[in-house]
Formats: structure tokens, C-alpha cells, sequence
């Protein structure tokens, strides 16, 4: 979503980014986990930050829920992860930011979370109830997308990311 937040950055539209949680559970490749994990939500907000203004995002609000980590997980379990999160209260937050912004193009991950994150799956549900929402009181936007992966793309990946040298 990052290309799409940029081109329509340099196509004159606003964008903005709604993040559910700060990916404080999430893997840690380049940087030291000892020192990183107890304070991995501020490195990947910091990211963010640094990401948006990359992409040209006018706007970037949390929705302030914890990590849920993958299924199966302690984290996945957690009470406060946006997985466990009830849909109507999640939904209900993001309407309201979107009632402010009145977009004319909302986009969110497909049903799988693109890879089965718990979060993502999370999201397009919250996303779908927050727009179903919006519809009851009159107002959606002209077009709403799915993140999408090519097949072709995710087998890549999938050979890639099996093979006994591939990068951890």
C-alpha cells in the first residue's frame, strides 16, 4: 500500500494512515533483540513516522491497540490486542476518523491479512464494519480496495523464505 499511498501523495489527494497497533510483538531482524524487544513499539513508531513522511501520509493516527502477534501466540491472546478487540469498538473508532476525512478511497488487506496475520484479518474486518457504519448514516466512499498480493508473488516468497540459505 505504500506505492498507492505515494502516488496518490504526488497526484495532489491526501492521504492518511490509520494504524492499529505499534507492531510491538513483531519479528526484529536488523537491530539487537535484547536491546530492541522491551522497547520495539516506539522503534516501529519511529519508523512509521519516518515512513509516512517518505510517502507523502498528511495524516497518520493509531488506533492504539496492542500487538497480537501470530496466532497461537501468548500475544495473540492478550485482552488488550487488536485481536481480541471487540469489532463494534474498533469499527467505531475508525468510523470516526474516517467521518473527519471524508475519503473517497479507503483500502485495507483482503479477508487473510494478505498472509494470515491476525491484525491484518482484524483490520479488514474493522475497516468493513466501520464503512458498513458510514453507510447506515448515508456516507461511503466512491471506491474501497483490498490490499492484494499476486499468487505468483506469495509462491515466490514462500520457495524463498524455505530454502535452507534464505536470510532469517
Amino acid at each position: 500500500t505504500g506505492g498507492v499511498m505515494q502516488k496518490a501523495h504526488r497526484d495532489g489527494h491526501r492521504v492518511v494512515l490509520v494504524t492499529s497497533t505499534r507492531g510491538e510483538v513483531g519479528e526484529i531482524h536488523h537491530l539487537d533483540e535484547a536491546t530492541t524487544r522491551p522497547r520495539l513499539g516506539e522503534v516501529r513508531t519511529a519508523e512509521l513516522a519516518a515512513a509516512t513522511k517518505i510517502l507523502g501520509v498528511d495524516r497518520q493516527e493509531f488506533l492504539d491497540y496492542r500487538d497480537s502477534g501470530m496466532a497461537g501466540t501468548g500475544d495473540n491472546e492478550n485482552p488488550a490486542s487488536f485481536h481480541q478487540a471487540a469489532l463494534d469498538e474498533a469499527a467505531e473508532k475508525l468510523a470516526g476518523i474516517i467521518r473527519e476525512e471524508r475519503p473517497d478511497v479507503v483500502v485495507t488487506y483482503d479477508p487473510t491479512g494478505t498472509y494470515f496475520h491476525p491484525d491484518h484479518i482484524k483490520a479488514h474486518k474493522t475497516t468493513t464494519a466501520a464503512l458498513d457504519l458510514l453507510e447506515k448514516e448515508g456516507w461511503r466512499p466512491r471506491k474501497f480496495y483490498w490490499h492484494a498480493f499476486p499468487r505468483s508473488g506469495l509462491r515466490a516468497w514462500a520457495e524463498l523464505s524455505t530454502r535452507p540459505d534464505a536470510p532469517e
